[in-house]
């Protein structure tokens, strides 16, 4: 499938996501994040299911995440005055020729 039928279908899933919020005054409620989440997975999954290795989709509570070809990084925390620390903390990224979505509700 083509790159940019790809991304379009991410921007509409963005939109609808943004769209179910704008609508709501208050915090909505399981029904309707799961609700959301799970068409905006559908969608995700029909663009993105020709792509090997397959995708890893994650959810948490309001969110889903969404990686391709992701690695783990060590990251050394920058203090304020400049100094790195000393251990490393364990991070995980897009690779060089990966990608990572992230959606919250």
């Amino acid at each position: 499938m083509a790159a940019v039928q790809r991304i379009l279908v991410t921007a509409v899933c963005v939109w609808l996501i943004s769209a179910v919020g704008a609508s709501h005054s208050r915090e909505p409620d399981d029904d309707t994040v799961k609700s959301v989440l799970n068409g905006v997975e559908d969608q995700l999954r029909g663009v993105l299911g020709d792509l090997d290795p397959a995708p890893q989709y994650h959810r948490e509570g309001k969110s889903l995440r969404v990686e391709w070809r992701a690695r783990r990084y060590l990251v050394h925390q920058r203090s304020k005055s400049g100094d790195f620390a000393d251990e490393a903390r364990e991070e995980i990224g897009p690779s060089y020729r990966g990608f990572m979505i992230g959606v919250q509700v």
